[in-house]
C-alpha cells in the first residue's frame, strides 16, 4: 500500500506479436500510474531505454520492478537494475497472475486508439498517442479496482504520501 514499493513491468504487441511494434508498460502497484512506450522490438537496449525514461517519469523513487523470464528482462537487465539500486523480481515462468495488474491494464490499453488504426506506421505517432492516453489514465481516469474508491491514479498517489507523513 505504499507507492513505489513495486512495479509490474511487461511488454505487449498491439497487432499480434513481432508485428508493426511492441509496447513496454509498468504500473505502480499501489497507486496504478502508469508509463508506457512503443519500441519497433523488444530487446536489452530497449528495455534499459525505457527504465531509464520511466524512472524519469515516475512521480515517486522505484524500489522494485516485477517482470516475466522473457530474454528482455535477462540477467543483463536484473544487473543493469542492481546499478540502480532497484530489486528485479521474477516471476515463475507461466504464472501472469502474478503480474496481474499490469496485464489488466494491457486489456484497458488494448481499447487505445493504436489498436483501432491498422494504418498507424510512425512510431512517433504511436507513442504520441500512448502519451495523451496516459495523461488521462494516470490524471483524470477513475479507477473501480481493489483500493481505488474511485480515484486516479495521481489522486490516489497524493492521498497516499499524505497518510505517510502523519
Amino acid at each position: 500500500e505504499v507507492p513505489w514499493m513495486e512495479l509490474q513491468m511487461d511488454t505487449w504487441y498491439p497487432f499480434g506479436r513481432y508485428r508493426e511494434f511492441v509496447i513496454y508498460s509498468a504500473i505502480d502497484d499501489c497507486t496504478r500510474f502508469v508509463y508506457s512506450r512503443a519500441y519497433y522490438n523488444a530487446n536489452i537496449e530497449n528495455t534499459k531505454h525505457f527504465i531509464k525514461e520511466l524512472i524519469k517519469r515516475m512521480p515517486f523513487w522505484i524500489m522494485r520492478i516485477r517482470t516475466d523470464q522473457w530474454r528482455e528482462f535477462s540477467k543483463t537487465i536484473t544487473k543493469f537494475l542492481e546499478e540502480l539500486k532497484i530489486e528485479h523480481i521474477k516471476n515463475e515462468a507461466y504464472h501472469p497472475e502474478h503480474n496481474w495488474k499490469i496485464e489488466r491494464h494491457h486489456l484497458t490499453e488494448n481499447v487505445f486508439e493504436v489498436k483501432n488504426r491498422p494504418y498507424l506506421i510512425s512510431l512517433e505517432e504511436a507513442n504520441y498517442m500512448l502519451r495523451n492516453w496516459l495523461s488521462f489514465y494516470n490524471f483524470s481516469r477513475k479507477h473501480l479496482g481493489f483500493g481505488m474508491k474511485k480515484l486516479s491514479p495521481r489522486a490516489k498517489y497524493l492521498e497516499t504520501i499524505s497518510k505517510i507523513g502523519t
